[in-house]
């Protein structure tokens, strides 16, 4: 991919549709190539991932590439990636702890009904 030559229509013919695209930006495409292996028997039989690279091109108006970033597998091992984490102020509970919360507030709620009228 040649930039400010190459086109949408280009990449598609080569690299097939993107995998993804930018969360705000259609014009931002993201290509991923991963392949796996079987390790040796001696590290009983762990995958090993043997290729890891990420594409990033990002298009202009008129669909024309601007830019092009390649992240290879040893560039990923170089990424800081922060420890803080984010927290989910709109469910502190997974919809499966939810639902088993309600279901036992249900049953304890009925117990304690039931026994208030004996």
């Amino acid at each position: 991919m040649v930039i400010n030559k190459s086109n949408k229509n280009d990449v598609i013919k080569t690299f097939g549709d993107p995998h993804s695209k930018g969360i705000t930006d259609e014009d931002t495409w993201i290509y991923v190539e991963r392949r796996i292996e079987k390790g040796a028997i001696h590290e009983l039989g762990k995958n090993k991932i043997t290729k890891n690279n990420i594409v990033k091109l990002k298009f202009d108006k008129y669909g024309l590439l601007v830019s092009k970033n390649i992240v290879d597998k040893n560039a990923m091992k170089k990424i800081v990636y922060s420890k803080e984490t984010t927290k989910n102020t709109k469910t502190k509970q997974s919809y499966v702890e939810g639902f088993l919360s309600s279901l036992k507030t249900k049953m304890y709620g009925r117990r304690g009904s039931e026994n208030k009228d004996d």
